[in-house]
């Protein structure tokens, strides 16, 4: 065992991580936690509730780890390394990870570019989300613009003694009562960050073995920001081949392509167990079989190059260009593994092949073939892509496995298909992009002919119809109002002579007969179109 301390000042244990005395180790999933988060650990701190323990091992050899960040921009990840000499012998953080984390960037860090600032002159209201001292992140012009904000860094400099001064100097011009406030607060943070050992440590014995501290890892994370079972399938990854943390991570972001789609690593993993045979269900226990894991190192670029193709053609065939339209991401497993089996690293061959998979893709989102029982669905199907000849999608037999859990009789396209409006409205709309964090990106469900119009027309019928949707733009919804349609209005289905005689009546003269009659037709073209692109017969069920 080291020579730790098991308490310890919080002032000196950010002291350690910048010393890089703590270090965390490859298993270790990325920082999670939100400003809201940090914030109230401050909090907890200033008020002297216990904020949990914190787990470390001291390795017998040099392991992958990588620091504590002090610039952090929210979604990186750093990538882990073997350490420089001077790190040598460092204490691997276990549990605790994001309470460090969040401590040693309030002292020392910028979190998306903001610091932290603690407020002095006055303590939290019922506003400030139950917290009672007001800690915030703030820009730094933002925060010299009030000096009742001082930086963490600045307090811990001061001694007890010279707080009465430093408010003074502070807050000259303060009332009396103001300043006795802030060096109240003052006080009360150097006494719980700089005087009292807030922090607990607890040593995991040293004898312990990589693979013993994977299953301690395990155990202990349970609670806080738990560990998925992906979260800890990419530890065992990245603990029995090292050099792939960066081989994933490389994958995840070119499938998300700036933010459209959010791949994880769970799903990379997840694939790679049903298309090298080792089934869906989740264990980590699978990546004990090394023939397993020779597989994965050998055929990795293989995977990623299909996987890339596949985002590629999820975007120029199947027209779903970010994640409001990718129901499953599961429902993507059977198209790798079949594209993995027939080495299509540049995609699927075009006409017959490509038609097969997309009809696949859509009908398994319409039928929410997924929403249960999704391991058994993908074993059955990756037992299908095994028995399928070569270059042939086997579309008939998935349809069949569809047809058995809908119940609803054989395979064939739903009118009930129609009721999906998202996706029926990106096939009629040529595909639409969506990127939610972006500001004007989101998209709504536009009424044509606005409800508000219609119910001035006591026009009950048809109203929230496919007939009557289509995809827009928030921004430009919005400025559209309840304005009325008119000639100049685009969507799906007008240039077709019949509809375009339907529309002109409906909209000079609103009517419930003249509203269905071009609702009716609309969704007619819609079905056409929908079935056309899914390539199934026009037929009724």
């Amino acid at each position: 065992m080291g020579d730790l301390n098991p308490t310890q000042r919080v002032i000196d244990v950010v002291g350690s991580i910048r010393r890089r005395r703590y270090q965390l180790p490859s298993i270790q999933r990325p920082f999670v936690w939100k400003q809201e988060q940090i914030l109230r650990l401050l909090d907890s701190v200033m008020c002297g509730y216990p904020i949990g323990a914190v787990m470390l091992w001291k390795p017998p050899n040099d392991i992958r780890c990588r620091p504590f960040l002090e610039e952090y921009t929210s979604g990186e990840h750093a990538l882990s390394r073997l350490p420089a000499p001077a790190e040598a012998h460092a204490y691997m953080v276990l549990d605790g990870q994001q309470r460090l984390q969040s401590l040693y960037m309030s002292f020392y860090g910028r979190y998306d570019g903001r610091c932290i600032y603690m407020r002095i002159d006055r303590m939290a209201d019922e506003s400030d989300d139950g917290l009672r001292y007001l800690f915030e992140f703030l820009l730094d012009n933002e925060a010299k613009a009030d000096p009742a904000y001082v930086h963490l860094a600045e307090l811990v400099k001061l001694g007890i003694e010279y707080v009465d001064e430093f408010v003074k100097r502070r807050l000259p011009g303060a009332t009396d009562e103001t300043q006795r406030i802030a060096v109240r607060i003052a006080t009360r943070f150097i006494s719980r960050f700089v005087i009292h050992e807030s922090v607990l440590f607890q040593e995991v014995d040293d004898r312990l073995d990589y693979n013993d501290v994977l299953e301690v890892f395990e155990r202990v994370n349970s609670g806080g920001t738990a560990l998925s079972k992906s979260d800890l399938l990419f530890s065992t990854v990245k603990l029995k081949i090292p050099d792939m943390e960066e081989r994933f991570l490389r994958m995840v972001d070119d499938l998300n392509d700036g933010g459209r789609h959010d791949f994880s690593t769970d799903f990379v993993i997840k694939t790679a167990f049903i298309v090298f045979g080792k089934k869906a269900k989740y264990d980590y226990k699978k990546l004990a079989d090394s023939d397993f894991l020779d597989r994965l190192e050998a055929d990795f670029d293989q995977l990623e190059k299909v996987m890339i193709a596949l985002r590629v053609w999820l975007d120029t065939k199947a027209l779903i260009k970010s994640s409001r339209f990718l129901r499953s991401k599961s429902a993507l497993i059977p198209l790798v593994d079949y594209m993995m089996q027939n080495k299509r690293v540049y995609g699927p061959a075009e006409g017959d092949e490509s038609d097969r998979m997309r009809q696949y893709l859509y009908v398994s989102f319409f039928a929410r073939l997924y929403a249960r029982a999704p391991d058994n669905i993908l074993d059955q199907i990756h037992d299908l892509m095994i028995a399928a000849p070569r270059d042939s999608f086997p579309i008939g037999e998935i349809g069949g496995i569809i047809a058995k859990r809908e119940r609803k009789g054989p395979y064939q396209f739903r009118d009930e298909y129609l009721w999906d409006l998202d996706l029926v409205l990106n096939i009629v709309d040529g595909g639409v992009l969506e990127i939610p964090q972006k500001r004007g990106w989101s998209l709504e469900h536009d009424h044509i002919f606005p409800r508000n119009q219609l119910q001035l027309r006591n026009i009950e019928r048809d109203v929230d119809d496919v007939g009557n949707l289509r995809l827009l733009g928030k921004s430009r919804n919005i400025s559209r109002s309840d304005t009325m349609p008119d000639g100049n209005t685009e969507f799906f289905g007008k240039a077709d002579p019949e509809l375009a005689i339907l529309y002109k009546d409906a909209y000079s003269g609103l009517t419930q007969d003249a509203f269905s009659l071009f609702v009716q037709r609309r969704r007619a073209l819609i079905r056409s179109r929908v079935t056309e692109f899914l390539g199934f017969e026009e037929k009724n069920d």
